[in-house]
């Protein structure tokens, strides 16, 4: 990690400094003030059919003042593939710079899956953002080593990778070191960028898709010494494109790889997954955060699938629902 003390220290400070006065002095950066709202989320236009997330301003008196953060009430926005403004429908393509800087009141999040760039410090200083849902199915920039798309999001523990995703960018995760537990569900990512997971010292618990059909070299290798449970949900083992090299191996001994019922002879004998020393079946691999959709009991607003396109009514499988009372929940409709 690049990050001292005394940089955090200053950064922090810089931050804090700015909210309280409201305004927004990145020198340097390319963020764009925004062109329109939609559902509480801010829009520049790019071009006639893109646009990139962006930040809140206020005017006042004629001044402008550009907010570092959202409204506060914005707690979980989902970024959607496309939106529609004025009679135009944009693809939403990226996330500016420090677009969500100190939005305190972010608690999750879901990166649809036409984004394919986010910018420096998009998320930066979140503090109460606890999960992401990565949806981004060819995202190739997020962020840098200097300036990390999370940097302190201390309590993000939970990550959902998407099963469309084909790539995680060099640096994304960089410097999660709360992250506890990873779902990654990408049923072919062919890439796992430089350092994208550096820092992430803390992970224990790796939840593998039941559609995931491979796994690319160092996908979870050096930075996951102290992964304690591996659950695959997969009954025929994801195919490892790697010379034993896709975790790291002081995990054979040290972690427990729980796979569905009858299909422990199948992992024993393939390979890298054959490596593991403790290999449990398990008769029930759950899903967390999720709820049944008669247990919903506040009015609707909007409701996403798991790659953030808005939909119409609900759709069997997984469903992100926004609600009345601002809460936002992934439902299972049967």
């Amino acid at each position: 990690m690049k990050h001292s003390k005394h940089n955090f220290i200053l950064r922090i400070g810089f931050v804090l400094a700015l909210i309280c006065s409201g305004l927004q002095v990145f020198a340097g950066t390319t963020t764009q003030r925004a062109d329109f709202e939609v559902d509480g989320i801010y829009y520049y236009i790019k071009s006639s059919s893109a646009v990139e997330v962006t930040y809140n301003y206020k005017e006042y008196n004629s001044v402008i003042y550009d907010y570092l953060y959202y409204s506060s009430t914005l707690a979980n926005p989902v970024i959607p593939e496309c939106v529609t403004y004025a009679g135009n429908t944009y693809s939403v393509t990226s996330i500016g710079n420090y677009a969500f800087l100190g939005c305190t009141g972010l608690t999750s999040v879901t990166i649809g899956n036409s984004v394919t760039s986010i910018g420096d410090g998009a998320f930066e200083y979140c503090f109460g953002l606890k999960e992401v849902t990565f949806n981004a199915e060819n995202c190739t920039t997020m962020g840098s080593s200097d300036y990390p798309v999370f940097y302190g999001c201390n309590a993000l523990k939970s990550m959902y990778i998407g099963e469309g995703v084909t790539k995680i960018p060099s640096y994304a995760f960089y410097g999660c070191s709360a992250l506890t537990t990873i779902n990654f569900n990408a049923k072919r990512c062919s890439n796992v960028g430089t350092d994208a997971w550096t820092g992430c010292v803390n992970v224990k618990e790796l939840n593998i898709g039941a559609n995931v059909t491979y796994l690319v070299d160092e996908a979870f290798s050096y930075q996951f010494t102290n992964l304690t449970d591996i659950n695959s949900n997969c009954t025929t083992p994801p195919v490892c494109l790697a010379n034993n090299n896709v975790f790291n191996n002081s995990l054979y001994i040290t972690a427990i790889l729980h796979v569905p019922e009858g299909s422990l002879a199948d992992y024993k004998a393939a390979n890298e997954w054959k490596n593991f020393y403790f290999i449990e079946e398990s008769a029930e691999l759950g899903i967390d955060d999720i709820v049944y959709e008669s247990q919903a009991d506040a009015v609707e607003v909007a409701r996403y699938d798991l790659n953030g396109r808005l939909l119409s009514e609900p759709t069997p499988g997984i469903n992100i629902v926004r609600y009345s009372d601002g809460t936002t929940r992934k439902v299972l409709v049967k």
